[in-house]
C-alpha cells in the first residue's frame, strides 16, 4: 500500500509539473529532479560480483512566491528502502536569511550535505557513511550568509533526534551547527557541531574540513568526532582527497578526474573490527551531452589494524546521470 500512495504522488507531481512547465515563463512552475546510481561491483576476495541500484531518486522543488519555496525528495532504492528524504518548506524574509522547517539533513559536516551525483568516489567515507549515519531528521533550521569581509555561511537547527519519517513526542531534542568560511576562490572552511538525542544515544559531535578547488585541482579534507556521552565510547574518522581535472578534446569525454582517497575510523561498529582504513584509487569520466553523467572506475583496499584480512576490497564500476 506505502508503494502504491508513494507511486501515485510522484505520478500527480509529473502531471502537474508537465501542465505548469507548458507556460516557459512562470517561474513558480514546479521543477522536477531525477538522479540515478547504478553499480557493478566484484569483490577481490572472494570472487563475488553484485549488480544493483544504488539510488533512484525524484525530487519536486519550486516556489509560490518570492518568500516562499519547498522541496520533496524520495529515493526508491536506497539499500532496498523507499525513503521518503527531503520534506521541507523554506521561508526566506530578506535575503541571505533562510527559515526552514520539516525534514532534511541536520547541518553537521559539509561532505555529508553533498548530494550522491557530488560524491568523489562510488562508495561514501566512513565519516560520512558511518559517523554521520541517521543525520536526517524532522526539525527547523535557519541560515544566513555573510558577504562582507570573509564570506561565510551559518547553519543552526534543532531536531527531533529520532531519524527520518518518525514521529516523536517526547522532549529529547538534538541541536546542530555548521560555519562555512570562504576566505578566497575556491577555498573552504568548515566547522560544525552536534549535541543531543540521535537514536543511538545521547551523542557529542564534533568535525572541521577544507576544501580547494580549481580547474585543474580538487583537494578535500575531514576530521570529525563522535562521543557517547551514557556509554563514555569516542569514534573517530578522519579523510582526505586529492584528485586532478584534464579536458581531452574528444566527444567521448569532456572531463577526466583520476583520484586517490585515505581514511580512517577507530572502530567498526557495525562488524566489531578495530581501527579500519581505506585506501581508494579511481578515475571518473564525465559525459558530454545536455544532462550531467558520468562513469567511473574505483579500487579500494582495506587495512585494519589488527591484521585480520578484511575480505572487502573491491572494485567497483558506477554509472551516474542527473536531471534537475
Amino acid at each position: 500500500m506505502k508503494t502504491i500512495i508513494l507511486y501515485s504522488v510522484i505520478l500527480l507531481v509529473i502531471l502537474s509539473s508537465i501542465l505548469h512547465s507548458e507556460d516557459k515563463a512562470n517561474e513558480y512552475a514546479p521543477n522536477i529532479n531525477l538522479m540515478l546510481r547504478t553499480k557493478g561491483e566484484q569483490n577481490l576476495n572472494d570472487e563475488r560480483l553484485l549488480f544493483y541500484v544504488r539510488n533512484a531518486r525524484f525530487a519536486v522543488k519550486g516556489k509560490i512566491n518570492e518568500f516562499i519555496s519547498y522541496k520533496a525528495e524520495i529515493d526508491w532504492q536506497d539499500e532496498d528502502e523507499i525513503d521518503m528524504l527531503d520534506a521541507k518548506i523554506e521561508y526566506k524574509p530578506i535575503d541571505n536569511l533562510t527559515f526552514s522547517l520539516g525534514q532534511f539533513k541536520q547541518s553537521f559536516s559539509y561532505e555529508y550535505q553533498k548530494n550522491p551525483f557530488d560524491f568523489d568516489f562510488a562508495n561514501r567515507n566512513f565519516i560520512n557513511k558511518r559517523m554521520c549515519k541517521g543525520l536526517r531528521d524532522i526539525g527547523a533550521m535557519l541560515d544566513y550568509k555573510f558577504t562582507a569581509l570573509i564570506p561565510m555561511h551559518i547553519f543552526i537547527g534543532a531536531y527531533n533526534g529520532n531519524g527520518i519519517n518518525t514521529l516523536e513526542t517526547d522532549n529529547k531534542k538534538s541541536y546542530s551547527s555548521r560555519i562555512d568560511f570562504f576566505p578566497t576562490k575556491g577555498l573552504r572552511f568548515s566547522l560544525s557541531g552536534l549535541k543531543g538525542n540521535l537514536t543511538s544515544g545521547e551523542v557529542e559531535m564534533s568535525n572541521a574540513s577544507i576544501e580547494y578547488n580549481n580547474k585543474y585541482v580538487h583537494f578535500d579534507s575531514e576530521i570529525a568526532q563522535k562521543d557517547y556521552t551514557e556509554d563514555n565510547v569516542s569514534y573517530f574518522g578522519f579523510y582526505s582527497v586529492l584528485g586532478f581535472h584534464f579536458y581531452p578534446n574528444t566527444k567521448y569525454f569532456s572531463k577526466i578526474t583520476p583520484a586517490i582517497r585515505w581514511e580512517m575510523y577507530n572502530k567498526d561498529p557495525d562488524i566489531d573490527k578495530e581501527s579500519p582504513r581505506r585506501f581508494t584509487a579511481g578515475v571518473t569520466f564525465n559525459i558530454p551531452g545536455t544532462l550531467p553523467s558520468y562513469f567511473r572506475l574505483d579500487y579500494e583496499k582495506y587495512f585494519y589494524k589488527s591484521g585480520i584480512p578484511s575480505g572487502e576490497d573491491k572494485l567497483t564500476l558506477e554509472f551516474a546521470i542527473r536531471v534537475k
